[in-house]
C-alpha cells in the first residue's frame, strides 16, 4: 500500500476534505473521553514497541476515558502529550491545503484529461520530494544501525 498513488496523496495532505483544513477538533481540548488514531513518530519516543504493524495513539481526554483503557487490560505504554504530539501535528492544529489544491479541482471541472490532470497537479513538488527522500535516507540509517 506504501506505494498506491492514493495513499501517498492521503498522506501528503493533497486529497482532504475542505473541512479538514478548518477542523473545530483540531486541539487539545477533545470533547470525546478518548482518541485514537495511528502513532505516527514512534520511533523516536519507544523504538522497541514499532513492530512494522501500526502503533496506535490513544489519548484519555477524561477521567471516564483513563478508567476504560485501564479496565480494558490493553497492553500499552504511557507517553506524554508532547512526544504523541510531535508526529501527529493534527492533533492540535489542521493541515495546510496543498499549493495545487485549487487548481487541481478546477481541473477536474473543465476538459482537460485525466492523465493531463495527473501530470499537471499531482507531481509531487520539489519539496515533497526532498521529504521524501530524507526520509528514506533515515529509514535505512535506522535499519543499518540495528543491532
Amino acid at each position: 500500500i506504501s506505494n498506491s498513488a492514493y495513499y501517498y496523496y492521503f498522506l501528503n495532505g493533497m486529497i482532504f476534505r475542505d473541512s479538514c483544513y478548518e477542523c473545530k477538533f483540531a486541539r487539545q481540548e477533545r470533547v470525546s473521553d478518548i482518541t485514537i488514531g495511528d502513532y505516527w513518530g514512534i520511533d523516536d519516543v519507544c523504538p522497541e514497541m514499532n513492530d512494522d504493524k501500526g502503533i496506535c495513539l490513544v489519548l484519555a481526554n477524561t477521567e471516564k476515558g483513563k478508567s476504560i483503557l485501564e479496565s480494558d487490560g490493553m497492553k500499552f505504554k504511557e507517553t506524554s502529550f508532547e512526544e504523541g504530539y510531535r508526529g501527529n501535528p493534527s492533533i492540535c492544529r489542521s493541515p495546510m491545503p496543498w499549493i495545487r489544491r485549487k487548481q487541481f479541482f478546477e481541473y477536474l471541472d473543465s476538459d482537460k484529461s485525466v492523465v493531463r490532470i495527473i501530470r499537471d497537479c499531482l507531481k509531487p513538488t520539489f519539496r515533497m520530494r526532498l521529504n521524501d527522500l530524507y526520509y528514506k535516507i533515515k529509514c535505512k540509517l535506522k535499519s543499518a544501525f540495528v543491532l
